[in-house]
């Protein structure tokens, strides 16, 4: 048995190539009659409307998307897992989540090849805030190594102190990645010394 402090609740690449885009704007002269100016000004306001949609458009393209398991988003409407007969749902009396569904033993999910434990999805306001996968720590490293690879590099790394119930004292590590709209959590030692986990949750998540 371990004790732990409570952690606080805290890049797949882009989609693709994007394509360069050029704009062209006209910039009236002063020797142009008013009709030609508005007409000009209209025509180089369009020219910014554009350009800004375009920004918009790319920004949108270079986002990670939302990790997902067994086909459930993060951040998805819980009537597509409450159907699924695969995960068991109860209340849950927590502030981050009103209801919990965990994927039942006998079906078989992994992270980049690693065989998981467990996978538990918490719900709030019947949105999917939180996913939350264990797996044996012996494979920590491999899975570290996979979420860099989709990722990128970690953006902070915590130390967390462990006390066994023989007063062994021994540390492990938190790797944190902020990916806009969610994080993600990867922790050496969970409950248990033989688990990791890996939380995904949105940036809203307490």
């Amino acid at each position: 048995m371990l004790i732990r402090p409570h952690l606080k609740s805290l890049t797949q690449p882009p989609i693709g190539p994007i394509k360069k885009a050029t704009f062209y704007a006209f910039i009236p002269s002063a020797d142009l009659s008013s009709g030609k100016k508005l007409r000009s000004i209209l025509f180089l306001l369009k020219g910014a409307f554009v350009l800004l949609i375009g920004l918009k458009a790319v920004a949108v393209l270079a986002a990670d998307p939302l990790p997902a398991f067994m086909g459930i988003e993060l951040g998805s409407d819980i009537s597509k897992t409450i159907q699924d007969k695969r995960f068991k749902c109860r209340r849950a009396d927590s502030p981050v989540a009103e209801l919990t569904c965990r994927l039942g033993a006998r079906y078989e999910e992994d992270v980049y090849g690693v065989p998981l434990s467990s996978l538990t999805l918490n719900y709030f306001n019947r949105k999917l805030r939180a996913i939350v996968i264990t797996f044996d720590s012996a494979h920590f490293k491999a899975v570290k190594e996979g979420l860099e690879q989709a990722y990128g590099p970690f953006q902070e790394r915590l130390v967390e102190r462990y006390v066994t119930r023989r007063a062994r004292v021994f540390k492990g590590y938190v790797y944190i990645w902020a990916k806009g709209p969610f994080f993600i959590d990867a922790i050496e030692y969970f409950s248990a010394g033989s688990d990791s986990a890996v939380l995904y949750k949105l940036e809203s998540h307490l």
